[in-house]
């Protein structure tokens, strides 16, 4: 959950964005009424997703793109 600023709308994929903080409270509240269950398959789905922003996976992404950029100058 986070607020709909800079990048963290294009990053939350299974998650809340919220306007305030009582809306935060009620996500909140809503999310801790699922089954457990649910909450272990959400904390599952929320790994994977940090994952993907980890330094390691950034710093791939951005040699890749780094990359296409210095053969598009050399050209």
């Amino acid at each position: 959950m986070t607020y709909p600023g800079g990048i963290a709308p294009e990053m939350i994929k299974n998650g809340f964005l919220v306007n305030s903080q009582s809306r935060g409270k009620k996500a909140i509240e809503y999310i801790l009424s699922f089954p457990v269950e649910e909450l272990q398959h959400l904390a599952s789905l929320a790994r994977e997703t940090a994952f993907g922003y980890s330094s390691k996976n950034i710093r791939k992404r951005l040699i890749v793109v780094y990359e296409a950029t210095l053969k598009k100058f050399q050209k």
